[in-house]
């Protein structure tokens, strides 16, 4: 029975690392910070994968991952159109048929939370 729990355990954390390089294979134009760290619980797909969450952890600063989005963005292809700075950063950036919200927060235990957003324009 230890065995069984066991490989449960590890089939579900395979299962959580496949999806995330799914989810990570569906945002081919989005730059995904380099040791980003999985957060499972903010990694969502609608139905018609018109609109998609991706979530991770850093230890790159909130300034150097609002650098890092603002150069790689652009350079694949996305215009950024917004940033609001604060507690939380968020940029906006869009391309003709897409939209994309990056938001940005730096904890207290010096990890930074970066939550991609992407969906159709309507």
């Amino acid at each position: 029975m230890v065995v069984l729990s066991a490989c449960t355990k590890k089939t579900e954390k395979n299962n959580q690392i496949t999806s995330w390089k799914q989810y990570q294979a569906r945002l081919y134009d989005i730059p995904i910070a380099i040791n980003a760290m999985p957060l499972h619980n903010y990694c969502s797909c609608s139905d018609s994968s018109s609109a998609m969450q991706l979530g991770y952890s850093s230890l790159l600063s909130k300034d150097k991952l609002i650098e890092f989005y603002r150069h790689e963005m652009e350079r694949a292809g996305w215009l950024e159109y917004a940033i609001i700075d604060g507690f939380q950063s968020v940029l906006l950036f869009e391309k003709p048929r897409r939209v994309c919200s990056v938001a940005i927060e730096r904890n207290s235990k010096k990890q930074t939370f970066v939550l991609i957003s992407i969906g159709l324009k309507k």
